[in-house]
């Protein structure tokens, strides 16, 4: 277990929280310590503080990495009454980058180059450009801020015993210079990336790093049987839509299904607006239960 945010109660907890804590909080380290078996040896190194390189422990980091199975590294953001190291997010906090300050990919880094499994979990209250992870790390877990359990929480997917099934309700930009990126873009937008002057960004690909609704669990699914009660309808007009969600997984799952819509003619057009330039518009909430395996 490496990484600042690996032992760290109140940041798992975010900003609007008292400044005495009268419950006990389960940390990551605390979780996964409450899930291994009872000869299983967990190392814990903090690595780095979260912001600033005043604690420097990454020979460290490296030592316990290279002498275990696999690495576990929590990195992310500090609450504003963080101690030893600046608040990054909360009211009246931010930081002007979306990527990781401080060591921390620094640390995340060293650790992936020892050759052990490797994970990553987020611990943070607004989506971060995680682009080198992204690209290197075969696995990562945002827990966003999780909460009192969130220790817990966390192990019982890392060891499978929970099948995660989030996915994400915002857009994770590749950088901060790709803002606004959202899932509701207009149509126009999207062509300028593909077919504008030159090149949308001559130094990393205008897409999202992941875009709204991305999210992986261990299972695969499979959509059966679209079925749509009209062909066209008008703005007053309701649409009844079914699918059937298959998995050939043999662990239960669960699939979140939602849809877009697509303006592609005047009857569903907003005032004033033409139809290469209206955005995707989310439908109604989908009624989901677990996928049945096989």
């Amino acid at each position: 277990m490496i990484g600042p945010n690996a032992d760290d109660p109140r940041n798992q907890l975010g900003d609007y929280i008292p400044t005495t804590i009268p419950q006990h909080i389960v940390t990551i380290l605390e979780g996964i310590k409450q899930m291994v078996s009872p000869g299983t040896k967990v190392t814990y190194v903090k690595g780095c503080n979260v912001t600033g390189g005043r604690r420097d422990e990454i020979a460290r980091a490296r030592e316990a990495a290279a002498n275990a199975d696999a690495a576990i590294v929590v990195v992310g953001e500090n609450e504003r009454r963080a101690e030893g190291s600046a608040p990054t997010d909360g009211e009246g906090y931010d930081a002007a980058t979306l990527e990781l300050i401080g060591m921390q990919e620094e640390l995340v880094k060293a650790v992936h180059a020892i050759g052990k499994p490797t994970i990553v979990v987020l611990v943070n209250g607004r989506p971060l450009a995680v682009r080198w992870i992204a690209q290197n790390v075969p696995a990562i877990l945002e827990a966003w801020l999780p909460g009192e359990k969130g220790g817990r929480a966390v192990a019982e997917i890392l060891f499978g015993d929970v099948n995660p099934s989030g996915k994400l309700s915002v857009t994770v930009p590749r950088h901060a210079g790709q803002l606004p990126v959202y899932y509701n873009f207009k149509k126009s937008k999207n062509e300028w990336l593909k077919r504008g002057w030159g090149h949308a960004y001559v130094d990393m690909e205008p897409t999202p790093l992941y875009p709204f609704g991305f999210g992986l669990g261990y299972s695969s699914f499979e959509y059966r049987g679209l079925r749509l009660s009209a062909g066209a309808i008008t703005p007053a007009e309701g649409l009844e839509i079914q699918v059937e969600v298959k998995t050939p997984a043999t662990v239960p799952a669960r699939r979140p299904s939602s849809f877009t819509s697509r303006t592609s003619s005047a009857a569903w057009r907003l005032p004033s607006s033409s139809s290469a330039a209206s955005p995707s518009w989310p439908s109604i909430p989908v009624r989901r239960k677990p996928a049945r395996s096989g």
